[in-house]
């Protein structure tokens, strides 16, 4: 049996025993056009309304209004032990259905420019995607440039940390080509998938490794048109 997850721009099949759908956790940073060098991380919660509470303080937090209506909240940035978000001190919070995602400042004054030029949605499979526009644009590859990554299996909001590597997909729109290739010792593999569109990394034991590269498949996909 197999198990269909569809995102913003591809269906991803895998068999149903590797139960990897049960913690998805989407990553991106974006670059302001200005300052090309510098990388901003935006993380993803998912929950309820205030699941963002521990990554800021704060009694009452500044709203700015999105063009495409509603709001974002600016909130200080609480403070931390991960070394990709030790620096940040502003955050501007979106809020779609079911996720917070909480975008990092250079400083407050640019949160009223952010909020025109970058937009958080969530599609109707549950997963959230950013658009941006103007004076922003997404980092393009996986890595260390931040750009965009899905986990399967990462329960671990923090882009720095991962909940663990025992079984463990990150797939992410990066041209790529070949089939399987294994490390030594046999506890991470990576795939092209998607006819040659997505990146597939993936780390555990063997059997769980064979049963990725057996089952994981990525169809239907195509590139957002904005």
């Amino acid at each position: 049996m197999t198990v269909s997850v569809t995102t913003y721009v591809s269906d991803v099949s895998y068999p149903s025993e590797l139960d990897i759908a049960s913690r998805l956790q989407p990553d991106v940073s974006y670059v302001w056009r200005d300052d090309p060098s510098s990388r901003h991380p935006i993380v993803f919660l998912h929950g309820p309304t205030g699941v963002e509470e521990a990554y800021v303080e704060g009694d009452e937090p500044t709203a700015f209004p999105l063009p495409g209506g509603g709001e974002a909240a600016l909130w200080p940035a609480g403070e931390t032990e991960s070394y990709r978000l030790k620096d940040i001190h502003w955050w501007l919070v979106y809020r779609t259905g079911s996720w917070s995602a909480l975008v990092s400042l250079r400083s407050e004054g640019d949160a009223e420019a952010l909020s025109s030029a970058l937009a958080v949605h969530e599609a109707e499979t549950g997963l959230p995607f950013v658009i941006t526009t103007g004076l922003l644009h997404l980092a393009e590859h996986a890595g260390e440039d931040e750009g965009p990554v899905l986990a399967f299996g990462d329960a671990q909001p923090d882009p720095s940390m991962v909940s663990d590597l025992d079984a463990l997909i990150f797939l992410s729109p990066e041209a790529c080509s070949g089939g399987p290739e294994f490390d030594d010792p046999p506890d991470y593999a990576s795939d092209c998938l998607g006819d040659g569109n997505v990146f597939a990394g993936i780390y555990g034991d063997p059997r769980f490794i064979r049963a990725v590269l057996d089952g994981l498949r990525v169809e239907s996909f195509s590139h957002p048109t904005s």
